[in-house]
């Protein structure tokens, strides 16, 4: 079994031999993503899970770190 590793002090990921480094918004989005166990969240979800319902953020903010994050996830393999 295959199996992908979050380091939250660090905010990397490993990946079988490969490891790549997130922001921590990227990082927070993954572990949202994650813990969804395939769950559909929806970009207000993300933004109150992520950001906080106390914070001011475009929807379109979500799409932007989403686009991010899957760029760099391609580079595990």
């Amino acid at each position: 079994m295959r199996e992908l590793v979050l380091d939250p002090q660090t905010f990397h990921v490993h990946f079988e031999m490969h490891s790549i480094l997130l922001t921590r918004i990227e990082f927070r989005l993954l572990e949202q993503l994650l813990s969804s166990n395939g769950g559909i969240l929806d970009c207000q979800d993300l933004l109150n899970r992520v950001w906080g319902s106390q914070i001011s953020v475009e929807m379109r903010t979500v799409d932007s770190h989403i686009i991010r994050l899957r760029r760099k996830l391609r580079r595990l393999g």
